[in-house]
């Protein structure tokens, strides 16, 4: 009983969190990797990008950097925790930022299915955002931001 207890209480949290399967989307991966203003600091920079035909599902971006500089490490943590407490309560937009000995890594998951569109925007402003008018992200529109910055993508 008490393990029919704990599989609904597991099942209900993925239902509540939009916990959604990605195997029905294709996938592009774009990495970057940099070596930062000390050259001891280096960036480790992936996105997962999820889509069905032209749009955007959902992405994972996780951003690792790796310093033996204790003070980098947490200005860099400092930075993360400041620019995504911005989007902490708006629903399905996940940042997690995470430190271990010589890392820090912050990763966030939007699921564009369910995002409140107009909430990022009032945090972004309009212009040249990546949301079209009806909310949604065009594939090609997110690929060429990432580009833009240097990164590569597998398609």
């Amino acid at each position: 009983m008490k393990k029919i207890s704990m599989l609904f209480i597991i099942i209900f949290i993925l239902l509540l969190t939009g916990c959604e399967s990605t195997s029905n989307y294709k996938l592009i991966t774009c990495t970057k990797e940099a070596t930062l203003s000390d050259s001891d600091t280096t960036a480790d920079i992936k996105y997962e990008v999820y889509y069905e035909g032209d749009y955007v599902k959902k992405t994972i971006s996780t951003e690792k950097i790796t310093s033996n500089n204790e003070q980098t490490l947490k200005k860099y943590k400092d930075s993360y925790e400041k620019v995504f407490s911005k989007y902490k309560n708006i629903k399905y937009y996940i940042n997690t930022v995470t430190t271990n000995a010589n890392t820090v890594t912050s990763k966030t998951t939007i699921n564009y299915n369910k995002v409140d569109s107009s909430k990022i925007i009032e945090i972004e402003g309009k212009e040249g955002n990546i949301f079209e008018e009806d909310g949604k992200v065009k594939l090609d529109t997110l690929l060429a931001v990432y580009k833009k910055y240097g990164s590569s993508c597998n398609n």
